[in-house]
């Protein structure tokens, strides 16, 4: 009988998905609305590695550290109602490195690879049009903290090789790794000194992001990748723009696209469209209220995200 309950352990086991090791990856769960630059720790499980990061919610609109807008820019949440912000550069130093970090819900595996996805958007206000590459995540087996920082010592697991200039949609940054230890830390930055990394536009002047959904787990498919649309267009195989009569148009190629959502800067759903797109698509926006939108358009394997601006 013992044999037979072990039988159907490891059948059912077989068909386990694995988790998001990151809890709170999307740092929706919190003990109370942001007040103060530097308030990462109301995001339950997130504390600072180094230096002071900074928590942005939905819930505190008046003191500048709201979502969609807040002191560094306008940004919608990728996912639910709250994000991070990270200084990562600045053109007098090394010293500027902000980073977040949180325990895994488990220790990684020494020999097993992972894969790792998060999504990042450059401000766009104080921190200018300053950016740069090497925005990363990096795994510890021990916590630091603001009076103990983690050094900058040019290394890190994931991170973008690309300088990521996007200010208006969320950038991927993805990757996998084997582990070589028991990490149990998870830390979003720039781990690399000025000397490693490269920007564009940054003197005088520092580069600040915003971060949200951050995945780590040992199934690929559980940290699905989004592309936003202008990456999408690079390979030709999807273009989307509107026009000036407020028409959103959707040229595809090979069937691609199966379902088109709009949502507000709330996050509420105000159009969907089922019909397949077979070549060309136009939605009409015109009874759309001046204002920034938000596009997901779904493929075959992919979700693609397009930020939409009416201005008239």
């Amino acid at each position: 009988m013992k044999k037979l309950v072990l039988y159907v352990l490891i059948f059912t086991c077989s068909f386990c998905k694995a988790q998001n090791l990151v809890p709170n990856p999307s740092f929706e769960i919190h003990s109370g609305c942001p007040q103060f630059l530097g308030d990462l720790d109301l995001a339950t499980g997130w504390t600072s590695f180094r230096e002071s990061p900074d928590y942005y919610n939905a819930c505190a609109p008046a003191t500048g550290l709201g979502v969609p807008q807040n002191l560094f820019g306008h940004q919608a949440a990728f996912d639910g109602d709250a994000y991070i912000g990270l200084a990562c550069f600045h053109s007098f130093g090394d010293s500027l490195r902000e980073y977040a970090g949180i325990q895994l819900t488990q220790p990684l595996t020494t020999g097993t690879k992972y894969y790792v996805s998060f999504y990042v958007s450059l401000a766009d206000s104080l921190g200018g049009d300053c950016a740069t590459n090497k925005i990363g995540i990096k795994f510890s087996t021990q916590q630091f903290s603001f009076n103990d920082p983690m050094p900058v010592d040019n290394y890190s697991h994931v991170f973008s090789q690309s300088i990521i200039s996007d200010m208006l949609n969320w950038t991927p940054v993805f990757g996998s790794f084997i582990a070589d230890s028991a990490y149990n830390y998870a830390v979003i930055g720039n781990f690399f000194t000025d000397a490693f990394t490269d920007s564009a536009n940054c003197f005088p002047s520092y580069s600040y992001y915003f971060v949200d959904n951050i995945c780590v787990s040992t199934d690929s498919l559980n940290c699905p990748v989004v592309t936003s649309v202008h990456e999408y267009n690079q390979s030709n195989l999807c273009s989307v723009y509107l026009n000036s009569e407020n028409e959103l148009n959707i040229t595809s190629i090979n069937n691609i696209v199966r379902q088109v959502e709009i949502y507000n800067i709330a996050g509420q759903a105000i159009l969907t469209d089922n019909n397949i797109v077979l070549q060309n698509k136009k939605i009409s926006l015109k009874n759309f209220s001046k204002g920034v939108y938000i596009c997901k358009i779904y493929s075959n394997n992919k979700l693609y995200v397009k930020k939409i601006i009416i201005n008239n």
